[in-house]
């Protein structure tokens, strides 16, 4: 993953298809648009690299407002919860 620019909002959208985050079977990207949970978790990853996590764990949160159930998302805030010795709050 590439920075650019540090703004982590348009590298979430461009990163968006080389995530596996996209729908389409056989393209390399999505004919529909992209969840705006989708380019939360994707801008939570960018954060996570810049080490701002309050600012990935929160686009986290927010991502899981919006899906409660996704996976990908669930598990990376469990992860940063957890490598930050909040346990609790990771369960």
């Amino acid at each position: 993953t590439t920075i650019i620019a540090m703004k982590p909002t348009v590298v979430a959208i461009n990163y968006t298809a080389e995530t596996g985050r996209c729908k389409g079977e056989r393209r390399n990207y999505d004919d529909n648009a992209t969840s705006v949970a989708d380019v939360l978790y994707l801008r939570a990853l960018q954060y996570k690299e810049m080490k701002k996590n309050d600012l990935a764990l929160a686009d986290l949160n927010k991502a899981l407002e919006l899906e409660p159930m996704d996976a990908d998302a669930l598990n990376s805030r469990a992860t940063m919860l957890g490598d930050a010795g909040k346990f609790d709050e990771a369960m």
